[in-house]
């Protein structure tokens, strides 16, 4: 099996590598668009998989970034922008592993890196009932209106998430 990687969606690698493993056009392009919904689609000998990888950032806001996902008979190729420290792993023990596998590990990671931000979320909204049960001031108004909209776009993605994992249940093994 053959992982490659590739941090920056415009390099001409992934040209190269489409042409070798005829990947769709309309693949390539989604992968090199930002801000792509979750998604999974079959394609000529392969999987096309878009996943978030989700963080806090410094100030404490929900950030998120495009992992893209081409996984076939005997690669894997992943697209992102930014660094994936979830794939390091996976990516040491790449000889060792098939694409399936692959691919079931890496989804497994993205999920299991969604609960310690659900975890860190809880925290913040026990911290906010106890200020809104002391005295209300604006600035705690406003920081509920954050954790909703922080709550919101988890929501989106973990939703999104989960059809994917459905999706991925239904595609007729090869």
């Amino acid at each position: 099996m053959e992982w490659h990687d590739i941090q920056n969606p415009h390099d001409k690698v992934l040209d190269e590598l489409a042409a070798r493993y005829s990947l769709h056009p309309l693949h390539v392009e989604d992968c090199r668009q930002e801000a792509q919904r979750t998604k999974a689609e079959t394609g000529n000998g392969y999987l096309f998989i878009s996943l978030k990888q989700m963080a806090f950032d410094d100030a404490g806001r929900l950030s998120s970034d495009d992992v893209v996902l081409f996984v076939g008979r005997d690669f894997v190729l992943t697209v992102h922008r930014t660094p994936v420290p979830l794939l390091e792993p996976l990516r040491a023990a790449e000889q060792e592993l098939r694409p399936d596998q692959v691919l079931y590990r890496l989804v497994d990671t993205f999920v299991e890196s969604y609960i310690p931000l659900v975890d860190q979320l809880e925290m913040g909204i026990e911290r906010l009932e106890d200020e809104v049960l002391g005295a209300p001031r604006p600035a705690v108004l406003e920081k509920i209106d954050e954790v909703r909209s922080t709550l919101l776009e988890l929501r989106r993605v973990l939703n999104s998430t989960r059809h994917v994992i459905v999706q991925l249940r239904h595609i007729p093994a090869r």
